[in-house]
């Protein structure tokens, strides 16, 4: 698919990636260095494992089916076995699944665990082939070829199977006390201090050239180049390019490598940078992370008292650094001071933004023009922040905004001065902020506006519980009737290519700005979500049946742009084998998932069943794509993941199920996964049982208007 003239500048420019030259084999043995993203059914030849890089092996040889992570042999047939049994389990003749330093067979045993003298070459012998894609790939490697780290990586991994398989082999009935069982959730997204390991577990180090460490002083470019711009491209795709925009990437890379005499600032954020783009690079770069996150968070406290643009961006990414490891507390310490620093260098304003520093030099290279659209991008990449990680009670009023909307990305990385309107905080000269469907705004500007409008919307939904009963119904009437309008009249001025479709996913995937573009959708739903269903229902009783079905509409909207997207992907990965390793890391969309499970399972109508199963289906599997990046994403899964099993349960145990019932041609689960609010202010688990059931019946026109007898949620 070509690009048009209207979305071209939409496109991150292009540039030679560094890769490592493994990408080109696919997966050969039974530890392959290939992701694994399922089975797909090719047309007139067909079904086959696929994995990143667009390899693939069929699900069967001869009759005979094959282990994904097996793989085959290099005769071509199903892998049996991987020859890796220890002597104890080989003469008790029982299954070896071995460990780090022991199979998990010995250690419940409590036994040494017990090595073949043979066993470690076996991995070396092991390997397999992989049928290529027929678009000229080159043939399958062996493992210990591609990848000299295989046996420690082998180790790593499992050991990691081990911590992790509990927590991921669900039950098919429900804990009786799953109400205290589910973790509770900010109504931003936030959760609390999570009692498990993350799913990124750190890992072997790769090696580095000896001499100069890493520290304050070095340039990390100088001690590492290779590794270095690894990570870096990491940080560009996964966070830069997903949702905060703040850097010209081919700009700044290239700095990167021409300057040799960085600052001290640049340095600081340098390692910030790489301390968050480890998070989304090999496992063997989790320990190079690490201590690059020391080094900034040592920087940073040796900066107390000296604000600088560096300084506050090297908090808001130390601050998602921590927020993806679980770390939460600490995370948030570090992005409020981010974004009291930005505030108080005046980044809100565009005089501020526009003040030159001090130290006479330009920072990172930029231009002018760049260095003023980069204050900028901070300030709302901290405003982001503030609604997606941050407490209940903001840290920056929209209404103190008087800034420019980001700029096309083309314009930022050529130093063109910004031509963007202002944000409309309802101040500021209304011909200043006139933005329409032409307006020159980068796909994180449309984004902004959204999460300005969520942030008003979760502002409301928390003070209502506060209001006077005498008031709430005017109150939140006026509110419903003026958000409902300023969400649909952000829809109609998106411009085409920013709209909602199969293509549009896919352009956004080519282009680079697939992060924003799918998160601006979601928050759409969402805002819709939160407004209907957390209401006070007991003092609008004429309105909650529109409440309910809104709620739902959106809920099943926004769990369809998921499943948008997962399908342009894998038709996509047909196509271009390099698309297949895309993955969508915008942390926030974890919420927003569970939020729309949590309803879309409390209940339905039996003929919404199936399609409501496959909608948390399509959820969970974003979820775990999440999961391997952010913290917050491992406990959504778990949440969610119980809720798919609770509604098998009940289908199953109609009548005697904990979790719920089905009864006549209605079934429901009576347990919310959000619990912040009680269910007078739920009107999705808090409504009559009857009234709930008759608002989704009036909503689909295949029900018949018929009551059923009963239809209860509780048991």
């Amino acid at each position: 698919m070509t690009l048009g003239p209207e979305e071209h500048h939409y496109r991150t420019p292009t540039g030679p990636l560094s890769r490592p030259s493994s990408d080109n084999y696919g997966p050969a043995g039974p530890e392959c260095s290939k992701k694994y993203l399922g089975i797909r059914e090719l047309p007139g030849e067909g079904t086959f494992h696929l994995y990143e890089g667009g390899y693939r092996i069929p699900t069967h040889v001869d009759g005979e089916t094959v282990n994904p992570a097996w793989g085959l042999t290099k005769a071509n047939k199903p892998r049996k076995r991987l020859a890796m049994a220890c002597l104890d389990c080989r003469e008790k003749k029982i299954k070896c699944e071995p460990g780090a330093s022991s199979c998990l067979q010995c250690e419940k045993a409590k036994r040494p665990c017990r090595k073949a003298p043979s066993h470690q070459s076996q991995s070396e012998t092991s390997s397999g082939s992989v049928w290529p894609t027929g678009t000229g790939s080159p043939p399958g490697k062996s493992v210990s070829a591609s990848s000299p780290h295989q046996g420690e990586d082998m180790e790593h991994e499992m050991a990691s199977k081990r911590r992790t398989m509990d927590e991921h082999s669900p039950s098919g009935i429900p804990n009786k006390r799953h109400r205290s069982a589910s973790p509770i959730y900010g109504g931003n997204g936030a959760v609390a201090p999570p009692v498990t390991m993350p799913y990124h577990q750190t890992s072997p180090t790769a090696t580095r050239p000896q001499g100069r460490g890493l520290s304050w002083a070095e340039d990390p470019f100088a001690v590492d180049p290779d590794v270095t711009l690894q990570v870096l491209e990491h940080f560009f795709q996964d966070v830069n390019n997903a949702t905060y925009g703040i850097f010209p990437r081919h700009h700044f890379l290239g700095w990167v490598r021409a300057c040799p005499e960085k600052s001290r600032d640049e340095k600081l954020l340098l390692y910030a940078m790489l301390a968050i783009g480890s998070r989304f690079a090999e496992d063997t770069h989790a320990a190079f992370g690490k201590q690059c996150a020391h080094v900034a968070a040592d920087a940073l406290r040796n900066t107390q008292g000296q604000n600088s643009i560096a300084v506050v961006q090297g908090r808001l990414l130390l601050g998602l650094y921590h927020y993806a490891k679980g770390a939460n507390e600490t995370a948030w310490e570090l992005i409020a001071a981010g974004v009291s620093a930005a505030l108080y260098l005046r980044y809100n304003t565009e005089d501020g933004c526009s003040r030159h520093d001090t130290n006479g030099r330009s920072d990172f290279g930029l231009s002018t023009e760049q260095l003023i659209e980069c204050k900028r991008r901070t300030l709302w990449s901290a405003f982001m922040m503030d609604r997606y990680c941050g407490s209940r009670c903001t840290l920056i009023n929209p209404k103190d905004i008087f800034l420019r909307l980001p700029c096309l990305d083309d314009s930022f990385e050529r130093g063109v001065q910004s031509e963007a309107p202002h944000y409309d905080n309802g101040i500021i000269d209304p011909a200043m902020a006139n933005v329409t469907p032409a307006s020159p705004i980068s796909p994180m500007g449309w984004l902004c506006l959204m999460a300005a409008l969520w942030g008003e919307v979760v502002d409301f939904v928390y003070r209502a519980p506060h209001r006077s009963s005498v008031t709430y119904q005017d109150a939140y009437e006026r509110f419903y009737a003026q958000t409902s309008a300023v969400l649909q009249n952000w829809l109609s001025r998106l411009p085409e290519q920013l709209r909602l479709s199969r293509d549009n996913v896919e352009r956004s995937i080519k282009g680079g700005y697939s992060g924003p573009y799918v998160l601006m959708h979601l928050l759409y739903h969402l805002s819709w979500v939160k407004m209907n269903r957390f209401v006070r229902h007991a003092l609008i009783a004429g309105s909650v049946t529109r409440n309910i079905r809104a709620t739902q509409h959106h809920s099943h909207e926004l769990l369809q742009v998921m499943n948008t997207l997962r399908a342009a992907k894998w038709d996509m990965a047909e196509k271009d084998g390099h698309i297949a390793s895309f993955s969508f890391t915008t942390p926030f969309a974890g919420y927003a998932i569970l939020a729309a499970i949590d309803v879309v399972g409390a209940g339905g109508l039996d003929l919404q069943l199936k399609s409501t199963l496959d909608l948390i289906s399509c959820g969970l599997e974003s979820l775990r794509e999440l999961a391997r990046y952010w913290d917050s994403a491992r406990d959504q899964d778990k949440a969610c993941e119980k809720r798919y099993y609770q509604i098998h349960n009940v289908l199953k145990h109609p009548f005697t199920a904990r979790s719920g019932c089905w009864l006549g041609r209605e079934w429901g689960v009576h347990s919310s996964l959000e619990k912040e609010f009680s269910e007078e202010d739920d009107c999705i688990y808090g409504a009559d049982d009857r009234l709930y059931f008759d608002a989704l019946r009036e909503d689909d026109p295949t029900s018949g208007k018929t009551p059923s007898n009963a239809g209860q949620r509780t048991v």
